[in-house]
């Protein structure tokens, strides 16, 4: 994977906060399979941000997101995962297209939703969110 594609998904993690497996109690070992999968250790370490905050380093608005890296354990009431990510390349654009799912175990209510992430390459060393479309589903009860 390049390493634009690699920005653009550890930054859709944190979105998304898409995190599994058994925790400590403070949550600071929390895992995602994406992450462990690109060596940048558990959510929201200073490995995993301060790699974000060298791509996206002119972005405020990005930075800002990471500043709420919320660690939300796989045991959370309300789940979201990723059931289909597509990336379509153009230029210096790229569209993520992402089909996720989400589950409300506490009010037994599931939606899924389709979204189109836009990101420019700025240079060689630098990436930018411009734009997110969503497209809900209707709620149905589990």
């Amino acid at each position: 994977m390049n390493g634009n594609l690699k920005n653009i998904f550890i930054l859709l993690i944190i979105i998304h906060k898409n995190w599994d497996g058994e925790h400590k109690s403070d949550r600071s070992n929390l895992k995602c399979k994406i992450l462990t999968a690109l060596d940048l250790g558990y959510q929201c370490s200073q490995t995993h941000l301060g790699y974000l905050k060298k791509w996206f380093k002119g972005d405020y608005k990005d930075l800002k997101r990471l500043e709420d890296c919320s660690t939300t354990p796989y045991t959370a009431t309300i789940q979201n995962t990723f059931d289909k990510i597509q990336i379509i390349h153009k230029n210096n654009d790229f569209f993520v297209i992402v089909n996720a799912s989400s589950i409300n175990s506490r009010d037994e209510i599931s939606r899924n939703w389709k979204e189109i992430n836009h990101f420019v390459l700025l240079n060689k060393n630098q990436v930018k969110f411009l734009s997110k479309k969503t497209i809900y589903s209707k709620k149905s009860k589990l």
